[in-house]
């Protein structure tokens, strides 16, 4: 296991305990369906490169749906 008790110079309220890569742990925890390697991912970056992350999906599916509602609406067959 990995103990992370720090985040970008912050201490966090409780250590996090993450398998180390390509073990029985990571294992069992991706066949319980967690994406270790997304998770690894996230952690590593700060929380302004996860905001704008973030950001950067919501304009994407708030642009979406927007994009289906026109459709339909032009089509007359709004859901």
């Amino acid at each position: 296991m990995i103990t992370i008790t720090h985040s970008h110079g912050q201490p966090l309220d409780e250590p996090l305990h993450l398998p180390v890569p390509d073990t029985a742990a990571w294992r069992e925890a991706e066949a319980m369906g967690i994406d270790l390697a997304m998770l690894y991912d996230s952690i590593r970056k700060t929380p302004d490169e996860r905001i704008r992350q973030h950001a950067a999906a919501l304009h994407l599916a708030t642009t979406l749906r927007t994009a289906y509602v026109q459709q339909y609406a032009q089509s007359g067959e709004a859901r």
